[in-house]
C-alpha cells in the first residue's frame, strides 16, 4: 500500500510543479502512459499470488 501512497504523492508533486501545459502533459505520461508508473504498478499486481492480490487491493 505504501507504493500506491508514494506514487500518488509523487504525482501530485509533479502535477503541481508543472510550469506549463506541456510539462503537465509530460508528467501525466510518466504516470499514466503506456509505460508509466501506474501501469508498471498494475503489471506488478498481476504477478502476485491470489492472496497477496487481496491484501494489496
Amino acid at each position: 500500500m505504501n507504493d500506491l501512497v508514494d506514487l500518488v504523492e509523487a504525482a501530485r508533486a509533479e502535477f503541481t510543479a508543472a510550469p506549463t501545459p506541456a510539462a503537465l502533459e509530460d508528467a501525466k505520461a510518466r504516470f499514466l502512459g503506456k509505460s508509466g508508473r501506474v501501469t508498471e504498478l498494475l503489471k506488478g499486481l498481476a504477478a502476485l499470488a491470489h492472496e497477496a492480490k487481496k491484501a494489496r487491493g
